[in-house]
């Protein structure tokens, strides 16, 4: 039975921590032998401490997406939270992304996912490196620069290194894969911390579709980037938009979800990726790299999760969760009692829900 503090009903599956927020988002899956697509998630607010256990570099440049139906996307975007600042100026566009990639999906390969935007009479090129954010944040590097004519042009890319990567490309060898269509409502957020420093958040509210071999899948999401200040302002404004409106995190991107309707191949699992810690790494070091490890697994599965196509999705859900459960009794002593003792009884609890899936 879920405790008092988890009010908030929102629809999908994801348990994930916000670094700086620290809310936590648990999951309550559908009944025993059903793998479904949708699922009753809740908002724990009471675990706001797991921020403290959640390690996320201040100078990394950060973006974060929230999804739902389109009633509480506009609930969302209607909300105080992101309406705090009078002097913002909403601003209304329409843009249009068209992907290229090789027959053979190379650049898909490598990591790679190249646009071309129409901005109003403007054209630009867009490459972007492999999401290595995880725990729904994505960071990614990016080149871009203006082009003339809707055709890629890789020596633009500022990276000799990338480039190279790439490697030669025969004229009109990178085609359109699909295309994204989004009318975007955009505004500036400031949030002050506690001690007055102020930091300006871009969001972003896009709504429209892909279009992919003859197929189309809506688009609906509310994007955050942060674009100067604290890292942890973020996931705070997140936190608050979150408790006004049934939305859960986005994990994938648009292009990861172009390829997918191109391709027609459904989401893959994802097995846990290797801890690294350093000699001098104290315990509190260790407990933090291994929670966020088991934290990154769980949500590397969620597409295949919701997908249901392979039940393994839920399966290596639940392994993440038996790893974080043996990671809490392994460091029990150095972690506050209260603490641990929710900590413990929410993995519990998860792992009963995902059992009968």
């Amino acid at each position: 039975m879920a405790p008092p503090a988890r009010q908030h009903l929102y629809r999908n599956f994801l348990f994930a921590i916000l670094a700086g927020a620290g809310r936590l988002v648990a999951v309550a899956l559908p009944p025993a032998g059903t793998c479904a697509a949708v699922a009753q998630v809740n908002l724990c607010e009471s675990c706001a401490r797991w921020k403290r256990y959640w390690a996320l570099p201040s100078t990394l440049e950060i973006e974060v997406k929230l999804t739902g139906n389109a009633k509480a996307l506009a609930k969302a975007w209607d909300s105080e939270p992101l309406h705090g600042d009078p002097s913002s100026q909403e601003v209304t566009k329409s843009l249009e992304n068209v992907y290229f990639d090789t027959e053979n999906l190379r650049l898909r390969q490598l990591g790679y996912a190249l646009r071309i935007r129409k901005d109003g009479a403007r054209l630009v090129q867009t490459l972007k490196s492999k999401d290595v954010g995880g725990k729904g944040i994505a960071r990614r590097r990016e080149w871009s620069s203006v082009v003339r004519r809707l055709e890629p042009d890789i020596k633009k890319i500022g990276d000799e290194s990338v480039r190279d990567e790439i490697g030669v490309l025969a004229q009109g060898e990178l085609q359109p894969i699909f295309t994204t269509k989004v009318q975007r409502r955009q505004r500036l957020v400031k949030c002050a911390d506690e001690a007055g420093q102020i930091s300006v958040i871009e969001v972003a509210f896009d709504q429209g579709e892909i279009l992919a071999a003859g197929q189309k899948e809506p688009i609906g999401e509310i994007e955050f980037e942060l674009q100067r200040g604290q890292t942890a302002a973020i996931h705070g404004l997140i936190g608050d938009v979150l408790a006004t409106a049934n939305l859960t995190i986005e994990t994938r991107s648009k292009s990861a979800r172009g390829y997918a309707l191109s391709t027609g191949r459904p989401p893959t699992w994802q097995k846990a990726t290797a801890v690294t810690l350093s000699a001098d790494a104290t315990p509190l070091d260790a407990f933090t790299a291994i929670a966020s490890n088991c934290m990154e697994h769980w949500l590397a599965n969620e597409p295949a999760a919701r997908d249901g196509s392979d039940p393994e999705g839920v399966h290596q859900m639940r392994v993440a969760l038996r790893r974080l459960r043996s990671a809490l009794v392994v460091f029990e002593k150095i972690i506050p009692p209260a603490d641990h003792d929710w900590m413990m009884k929410d993995v519990k609890w998860l792992l009963s829900l995902t059992g009968p899936a």
